[in-house]
């Protein structure tokens, strides 16, 4: 149970990036367009090796 609960603690339960979360008609201009160019530059970046984490530890 001991490493059972160490690998589970390694685990990501909330996701580091949220992107277009508003809504399609929110308030705030968010819209599947503008999502879609969002994960269109992200998959560009991360093809030209762009580092998108940021690898700094919270204390």
């Amino acid at each position: 149970m001991s490493v059972l609960a160490k690998e589970l603690g390694k685990q990501k339960w909330v996701p580091d990036i949220t992107m277009n979360s508003a809504g399609a008609d929110s308030e705030n201009g968010g819209n599947a367009a503008m999502g879609f160019m969002n994960l269109w530059m992200m998959k560009t970046a991360q093809d030209l090796g762009v580092e998108l984490t940021n690898n700094k530890k919270r204390h």
